[in-house]
């Protein structure tokens, strides 16, 4: 995740050479569509207001909102 000088997040990825989720739900955080509903996004991150978690994928979407957050507060 890259921030710019305000704070905002101006690039996400999303998994990495270990990355494993299910096929058509979790996989799907790896979607460039999905990372870039946090692109602009600044502060305390919730779903909604722009940012839609994956339908299915209650713990994946969980877990990325959790790991967003905990960099911006970093």
């Amino acid at each position: 995740m890259g921030l710019d000088a305000q704070g905002k997040i101006v690039s996400l990825t999303i998994g990495g050479a270990t990355f494993n989720e299910t096929e058509g739900y979790g996989a799907k955080a790896k979607d460039a569509a999905f990372a870039a509903q946090f692109i602009g996004q600044s502060g305390q991150v919730a779903y909604g207001n722009g940012v839609d978690a994956i339908s299915g994928a209650t713990i994946t979407s969980t877990a990325v909102l959790t790991a967003v957050n905990d960099a911006l507060t970093r």
